[in-house]
């Protein structure tokens, strides 16, 4: 799971204001902050997505007394993070890998529309790959780094309006 947390230490500030009404007010903050960083990261997956599947599993949640997740749980979110050292890909269950070539996508096969539909377009096969590795897009890391002043802004907004 790729994610980014959010967590606030806000005991200091408590003992000075009314618990109640800061509680409230971290709370509303850091739902409104997890609702902008899942919007931009969407936004940023944006560009190099192609089914979009991993965009549409992103999602926020409280983990926790002020603590929020943003992230994806699709088994690839990791590596299109952080990216991959070189490596070998072989068959797990086949005798073979195979994957559509002239201009088609993965995506589309077996749909018959956007991808290699039956009886067209052509296939290669290969008992092994040779990946030369990826450096990850940072998606997660590159938006929560570019929003951070976002967020601070949204905490502070929503403490001043706490404030008696």
């Amino acid at each position: 799971m790729t994610n980014i947390r959010i967590e606030i230490d806000a005991d200091e500030v408590m003992r000075r204001l009314d618990p109640a009404n800061v509680e409230r007010a971290i709370t509303a903050a850091g739902d409104s902050a997890a609702v902008h960083l899942e919007g931009q990261v969407k936004r940023t997956i944006t560009a190099f997505t192609r089914t979009g599947r991993l965009r549409s599993t992103v999602n926020w949640r409280r983990s926790g007394a002020r603590s929020w997740l943003i992230g994806t749980d699709v088994d690839y979110g990791l590596l299109v993070e952080e990216g991959s050292r070189p490596h070998e890909i072989r068959p797990r269950t086949k005798r073979a890998l195979r994957w559509p070539t002239a201009g088609k996508t993965a995506a589309g096969l077996g749909r018959g529309s956007a991808g290699t539909a039956k009886g067209q377009g052509a296939f290669r096969f290969a008992k092994v790959v040779h990946h030369p590795g990826f450096r990850g897009h940072h998606y997660m890391r590159e938006t929560f780094a570019r929003e951070a002043g976002r967020v601070t802004r949204i905490f502070l907004d929503a403490l001043r309006r706490a404030l008696p």
